[in-house]
């Protein structure tokens, strides 16, 4: 995981744990949003392409399974 992603992971983490592990919750308020994301972050989610984005969802995206089993 390079450098952006780790900026656009921490910054979807902090934005899914702030929703209770609601990922749908978690995406709408980031497409809804887009101001409120600060200028390093929004620099690095447009350096990163769409598999790199993806990579990252998908890790989140098993965090919230695995949430979700318990």
């Amino acid at each position: 995981m390079n450098l952006d992603q780790k900026i656009y992971r921490r910054f979807v983490l902090l934005k899914f744990e702030e929703r209770h592990y609601d990922l749908a919750a978690t995406l709408g308020w980031c497409q809804r949003n887009p101001l409120k994301i600060s200028d390093p972050e929004r620099k690095a989610i447009h350096r990163l392409t769409i598999r790199q984005k993806n990579e990252v969802l998908q890790e989140l995206i098993t965090m919230a399974l695995a949430k979700g089993e318990k």
